[in-house]
């Protein structure tokens, strides 16, 4: 799984790891509640957004609309 969304879902609370063990293995937190999905959502949601703004090639509309089609700020 790509970097980026294990961190985004280790803040949503959706992941737990194992920090000790080398690599870290990660499994799905057992007690996962629909604001813990809805928060993954955001921020996916969120960095698509951003990776959007930031990038030249697109304009600043794509990822504003963008947040604003999900209705995430």
């Amino acid at each position: 799984m790509n970097e980026r969304i294990i961190k985004l879902a280790l803040a949503a609370g959706l992941l737990n790891c194992v920090d000790n063990e080398t690599p870290r293995h990660y499994f799905v937190h057992a007690d996962i509640e629909m604001e813990d999905i809805e928060k993954f959502a955001r921020l996916m949601i969120s960095e698509c957004a951003y990776a959007l703004v930031d990038n030249e090639l697109y304009s600043r509309h794509v990822g504003h609309a963008l947040r604003e089609h999900f209705g995430v700020e």
